[in-house]
């Protein structure tokens, strides 16, 4: 399910932020299920609104539970988690600081939450635009001071340049790479952000 280069990025970019240790994971938002590969055996709930996605991802399930719930009311005790991972859902968000409010009650004291974050002026943001997709770009520094009103700090994070996904399938992999190279340092779309609670 996974296709083309620009999840191998997204891959890439968080396996620089994850550290092992981080056991259990509440996966918010877990849509198909591909960045499972990411988190321990037996160590991730996987939370989404949609039961038909949740599907797709128990058909790829390592092992994981599977929990059918909406991600700003999750059915769990608050600070169960060891760290809270959520991608591509903040975008959608107006104001993501009542979803990061949610992720910090979810995760102990010290703990991890890993999410990412489209650029306002990036050209998935333009592209969703002018389709009409309702997505809500910032900037780097709008995204730590909304970290920091929600109580956590801001431990690191990387940007990169992605495409939308599906132009990626059109493109030879050599010449995305360019692309990527050369637009993750003067234009990047996305930044991917580990804080701390």
């Amino acid at each position: 399910m996974r296709r083309g280069y620009v999840y191998e990025e997204e891959l890439n970019h968080f396996k620089g932020l994850l550290i092992d240790e981080y056991n259990p994971v509440l996966n918010v938002a877990c849509g198909i299920g591909r960045f499972l590969e990411l988190f321990p055996r037996n160590g991730c709930v996987n939370l989404d609104f949609s039961p038909s996605m949740l599907k797709i991802t128990k058909q790829r399930n390592h092992g994981s539970t599977m929990v059918l719930a909406d991600a700003f009311n999750p059915p769990f005790r608050l600070g169960v988690f060891s760290a809270v991972f959520s991608c591509r859902l903040l975008h959608h968000q107006r104001d993501p600081k009542p979803l990061l409010r949610v992720f910090r009650d979810m995760v102990k004291d010290g703990g991890g939450v890993f999410f990412d974050a489209t650029h306002r002026s990036s050209i998935p943001q333009l592209v969703a635009n002018l389709l009409g997709i309702n997505l809500h770009g910032s900037n780097i520094r709008q995204v730590g001071n909304d970290v920091e009103r929600v109580g956590m700090k801001v431990d690191e994070f990387s940007t990169g340049f992605l495409l939308p996904a599906i132009i990626y399938g059109f493109l030879p992999e050599s010449f995305v790479r360019v692309l990527d190279s050369l637009f993750s340092r003067i234009l990047p779309s996305r930044s991917f952000w580990r804080v701390i609670k």
